[in-house]
């Protein structure tokens, strides 16, 4: 049996009764009932995974990758202590590569830095209600090694809300993770990216839960290889500990989520995410760490999942499936290999609320900064190009592209927001200080027009622009910038 992967997306107060709102028809879990069916012999799963921001463990890790040693895969090991200067974990071995995932708790000082300052849940267009921290996820911490620029890595802190999920609980996770690498120019690690998500969970608690961080197989020569994982048993999708485990489910219909974080200022540029109507918010908080908040309603995402029969695959449906292996956003040609198969329709819906930073940008010198946030860009397609926005012919361009049908027939109705800093369009088209204005556009590959509602607007130093209600199958969503001549 085989499974491929096709794409790789990757507070304190106290509270009485719960507020309820209609929750999706299809939950999180739905999704992960499909997952967890076995495949028939000589088929291959191929499905469209959401990533970032669900990190189980903190981690700090020595990595070998493939090819060389003439090992099959790659092997991966525990450096908790940092550089030991020696054996599997002496970060001066140029074979080796380390890197670190450190989840950040929840804000018990004032002072604090790198943590979860506050949750707030609630109905969208209402006031929200700061969510109670309840407890971190009893799994393994690491202190921080000031002397290598490890920052401490905790674990998931949990939250309980007024607000009812579709599950029928008021618990909510929040999980923010820091991604850093080692560099060896410099002798210490750097943060490079953050992966942010909340979601919604059911607690289970069963005595035979057990956390599995390590395992160890062998490879096709007999060696023992060791790999880093997350494991547990089926249906514990994200956090884990002894004894219990988070099963993640979908957020309310119409509710809207505030998210504020203490992070290092090292995070700059742009994020991307699964967000509807978001704001954003940056202020200094220290020498070290930026206050971002960010509020967002969730979005609903079409999955793709279908089974391919080895014997019958098309030859472009079995070079896609070679080819991608571990992969990102932007699959466009290998998504729309596999459209006709499913009927363009979707296997599922999962909400999400989550972003993550782009670790690269290039081109317009207007779209990069490694000094502060410029802005932030999110969809409900099922792929995405996941990078800043083109810079075109006088347009800020993005690919976008999903399934036509939801499971249960109706069209699958998408969701475009841009937001970014207000001097970054300025710089763009060399405009004054006067108000801008926008047009946003919606187009197919044919260059043919689609019926969306559209949102222009500028507050704060930040313009919002958005494109809601358009129909799927791949499309490129335009942003034109004007402004009026002065008088």
């Amino acid at each position: 049996m085989n499974s491929k992967l096709l794409i790789s997306i990757a507070v304190a107060t106290s509270l009485v009764g719960s507020l309820i709102v209609a929750a999706p028809a299809q939950a999180n879990d739905e999704l992960q009932k499909l997952l967890d069916a076995q495949v028939p012999e000589g088929s291959e799963r191929v499905w469209v995974e959401e990533f970032g921001g669900f990190e189980r463990f903190s981690t700090r890790e020595g990595i070998l990758w493939k090819g060389i040693d003439g090992s099959e895969g790659y092997e991966s090991w525990n450096c908790d202590e940092g550089d030991t200067s020696s054996g599997d974990c002496n970060f001066d071995n140029p074979r080796l590569y380390f890197t670190s995932s450190a989840i950040l708790p929840f804000c018990e000082t004032l002072r604090q830095e790198n943590c979860i300052e506050a949750l707030e849940i609630g109905v969208a267009g209402q006031a929200l209600e700061s969510a109670r921290f309840l407890r971190h996820v009893d799994s393994r911490k690491l202190p921080a090694i000031s002397s290598q620029g490890l920052m401490a890595g905790n674990s998931t802190p949990l939250f309980e809300s007024s607000l009812m999920h579709s599950g029928g609980q008021n618990t909510y996770a929040a999980n923010v993770v820091a991604q850093i690498e080692y560099d060896r120019s410099s002798r210490s690690f750097v943060t490079k990216s953050l992966n942010v998500a909340v979601y919604p969970y059911n607690e289970r608690r069963d005595a035979s839960i057990r956390v599995i961080n390590t395992t160890t197989s062998l490879d096709e020569k007999g060696k023992t290889i060791r790999q880093n994982g997350f494991g547990g048993p089926p249906g514990c999708n994200k956090w884990i500990e002894t004894g219990a485990c988070g099963l993640e489910q979908a957020f309310p219909d119409g509710s809207q989520v505030k998210l504020t974080m203490r992070v290092p200022d090292t995070f700059t540029g742009w994020f991307r995410g699964r967000l509807k109507a978001p704001q954003i918010s940056v202020s200094k908080f220290s020498g070290a760490n930026n206050k971002i908040s960010v509020m967002a309603e969730p979005i609903r995402v079409a999955r793709f999942l279908t089974t391919v029969d080895s014997k019958t695959a098309t030859a472009k449906q079995r070079k896609a499936i070679k080819d991608l292996g571990f992969a990102h956003w932007g699959r466009f040609r290998e998504f729309e290999t596999f459209r006709s198969s499913v009927n363009d329709t979707a296997a599922a819906t999962t909400s999400h609320w989550s972003f993550s930073t782009i670790d690269y940008s290039f081109g317009n010198r207007c779209l990069t900064s490694d000094t502060r946030v410029l802005g932030i860009v999110t969809t409900n397609a099922t792929i995405f190009d996941g990078v800043v926005p083109k810079w075109r012919n006088g347009n800020l361009s993005y690919e976008v592209s999903s399934l036509h049908y939801l499971p249960d027939g109706q069209l699958n109705r998408g969701t475009y927001d841009l937001v970014m800093r207000s001097d970054v369009a300025r710089c763009l088209y060399g405009f004054s200080q006067a108000p801008l204005s926008a047009r946003v556009s919606v187009v197919n590959d044919k260059g043919e027009r689609s019926t969306a509602t559209t949102v222009v607007g500028e507050k704060n130093g930040w313009l919002r622009l958005a494109a809601y209600g358009f129909t799927f199958s791949k499309k490129t969503i335009k942003v034109k910038l004007n402004q009026k001549p002065r008088r």
